[in-house]
């Protein structure tokens, strides 16, 4: 995952982690877990980020979600 593309992401929709993720349903802490590379995003979390950030491209998806380790 590229941590950074998504804070990018959310940074153009004025989120930040913690009103991300209220929005997707999940704590703060979590959501800096999954940020961090310790835990996962499970698919219907992706999918509502997506969703929320207006990420419909299946190329830009895979450039923050499919790429890897977290940086």
């Amino acid at each position: 995952m590229n941590k950074w593309k998504l804070f990018c992401a959310m940074g153009e929709k004025g989120y930040r982690q913690k009103s991300l993720a209220a929005a997707i349903g999940i704590s703060k802490n979590s959501f800096s877990h999954k940020m961090n590379g310790k835990s996962s995003f499970r698919l219907d979390e992706v999918d509502k980020i997506c969703g929320i950030l207006g990420i419909e491209k299946p190329e830009d998806k895979g450039a923050i979600f499919l790429n890897g380790r977290s940086q």
